[in-house]
């Protein structure tokens, strides 16, 4: 779900960084020029350059300039403000997927987990249900009585990770399906079957909308498929 708000926040907050930083750079231009006209004008060539650069702190000013100087600051905070979101929006979009409390990093060590066990009925038909039409659900699914799983430690929504059934580094890897349902209590939840570097099933990624601890799984009547497919692998981040 985040994922989509980002991908519209982030070129919309560009075009709006843009725009922004146009008017604020006119606002200093008409700025520096009213002030040199009403307190500069016999001054010479070099003095005027000199004072042009020193005019937006000066505490001599007529008052078309001290409103012209008004504009240039607050469109100056807004150009900054609309910088730092965008150095977020970098920031959150660089690690998939970034609707997770618990960021999975290349190479990084797994988060605090329960004792390994066996999926439960309810997890086994949420991700049956989840997986059921993608290319590689019969390879997913016939594994998946023998998979152990361990609770991961997100304030009890429910994401589970998945032990490698032979002994190899795992590292995210892909993103093969997405869902949304709703809990018992109506708060929206997202859901995510993450596969890893080998194509095994990685993680059930779980993000309740309120960050409040599941209080059951869904029936597959109650789940919207968001997405089901082979996705396109991601690029592990350099670290």
């Amino acid at each position: 779900m985040l994922e989509r708000v980002i991908s519209v926040a982030g070129p919309i907050n560009t075009v709006l960084g843009l725009i922004v930083c146009l008017v604020a750079g006119y606002q200093q231009t008409m700025f520096v020029r009213e002030w040199l006209e009403d307190h500069a004008g016999s001054a010479g060539f070099l003095r005027r350059q000199l004072l042009s650069i020193l005019a937006i702190c000066s505490q001599q000013c007529s008052e078309r300039c001290r409103r012209r100087r008004r504009l240039v600051r607050i469109w100056t905070s807004a150009f900054f403000v609309l910088f730092v979101l965008e150095i977020l929006l970098v920031f959150l979009a660089s690690d998939l997927p970034i609707h997770r409390t618990h960021t999975i990093l290349a190479g990084s060590q797994s988060p605090s987990m329960s004792t390994p066990r066996f999926l439960r009925a309810e997890e086994a038909e949420l991700i049956r249900a989840m997986v059921g039409t993608s290319p590689k659900s019969n390879e997913l699914l016939s594994v998946l009585p023998e998979c152990l799983v361990q609770e991961m430690q997100d304030g009890r929504m429910g994401s589970l990770r998945f032990m490698a059934l032979e002994s190899h580094h795992q590292r995210f890897g892909e993103k093969i399906a997405e869902a949304e349902f709703l809990d018992a209590d109506g708060v929206l939840v997202s859901a995510t079957i993450n596969l890893d570097n080998r194509g095994e099933l990685f993680e059930l990624d779980l993000w309740k909308v309120d960050f409040s601890p599941l209080k059951r799984y869904p029936k597959p009547g109650d789940i919207k498929i968001i997405q089901s497919r082979s996705a396109v692998r991601s690029q592990p981040n350099a670290r």
